[in-house]
């Protein structure tokens, strides 16, 4: 990645106040155009690098008090009906196809988010009956520990870190 896209991308990622007219700011303050710059993120948007710009809520805060991890033991010939219900489900905001394992049978999981237990572990049951699901664990957050958007401007910075052709 070139080292002015990697400048974009951490101004672009830093918390801001409201600005007027941010992407003029934000050129200004990388010293190039608001027109490059918005040709760069155009570019970024076709080829799937960013997927939107928006606000960010602090969901406890705005009553969504029941937060729970649910991992799903999803038998092969029902992923897609499964994965179906959960892109259609409004109060999931995370799902993931995981690796099983022999102690450790569950391959999906979904972050689900209601204003209750009651009105959470009853989207759960929802799912269940939908996708014909009898296998699930509902892991309930019981304390936030860390929770950020990633520090680009650090892992760039990060010298040992492997390139994105690299594997772990």
């Amino acid at each position: 990645m070139r080292e002015l896209d990697k400048k974009i991308i951490v101004t672009l990622t830093k918390t801001q106040g409201i600005i007027k007219m941010p992407f003029s700011f934000w050129a200004k303050k990388l010293g190039i155009s608001e027109k490059k710059l918005l040709q760069r993120i155009k570019y970024w948007k076709k080829n799937g690098l960013v997927r939107r710009f928006g606000v960010v809520l602090a969901h406890q805060k705005i009553g969504l008090r029941f937060n729970t991890l649910v991992a799903w033991l999803v038998p092969e010939e029902k992923r897609k009906i499964f994965i179906e219900e959960a892109v259609r489900t409004a109060q999931i905001s995370h799902c993931y196809l995981r690796k099983s394992y022999p102690n450790w049978p569950y391959n999906f999981y979904t972050m689900i988010h209601a204003s209750s237990k009651k009105q959470g572990l009853k989207i759960i049951q929802v799912i269940s009956q939908r996708c014909l699901l009898k296998e699930y664990l509902v892991l309930p957050t019981k304390k936030e520990l860390k929770k950020t958007k990633l520090n680009l401007a650090k892992i760039f910075a990060y010298e040992m870190c492997p390139s994105p052709k690299e594997s772990f």
